[in-house]
This record gives structure tokens, sequence and C-alpha cells, in this order.
């Protein structure tokens, strides 16, 4: 798996104004994976920046890429509830 890419089919994606964060692979390193989805939607994950932000990570078949920052509000509350609680640990 190797975050360290852009996924371009997600909302977020724009080559010209979405650079890929330098940290993007040492916060996946901590994400979280989303769980209960529905089977062929692939995988999601969220993890939570040294400086406050919050990276969204989603893919399939074994491939997972970066997919861009999210607004706290857009992060399911119990994995930013995780996140937050393991700030510091």
């Amino acid at each position: 798996m190797n975050p360290g890419t852009h996924d371009p089919t997600s909302p977020n994606f724009n080559p010209r104004k979405s650079p890929l964060p330098s940290d993007a692979e040492s916060v996946y390193a901590n994400a979280i994976k989303v769980g209960d989805r529905e089977p062929g939607t692939g995988t999601l994950y969220f993890g939570k920046s040294a400086n406050g932000k919050y990276y969204r990570y989603s893919g399939q078949n074994g491939e997972v890429h970066w997919s861009g920052e999210m607004a706290p509000n857009k992060v399911p509350r119990a994995i930013k509830k995780q996140l937050d609680h393991t700030e510091g640990s």
C-alpha cells in the first residue's frame, strides 16, 4: 500500500491546486480504517497530521492513495474521536 500518490477519482483532486503533503505517508501509518462499508466501495481511511489537519485516504484492490485534506466536520464522528484521542501518544 502506498498512500504517497493522489487518487485522481477523489472529489478533492486537483492536479494544480492539491499538492501531495510531505507527511502523507507518515499520517497514513496511523490512519484509522472506516468499517462497515458496502461491498465494492473500496476502503476508506482517515488520519490526522501533526499540525491538526485531517487527511482522507481511499483505495481498492490493495492500492491506497491520499485523496485530500478534509474539513473536521466531514470526518466521521467516531473516527475523529479516535484520532483526537490518540493525539500526542
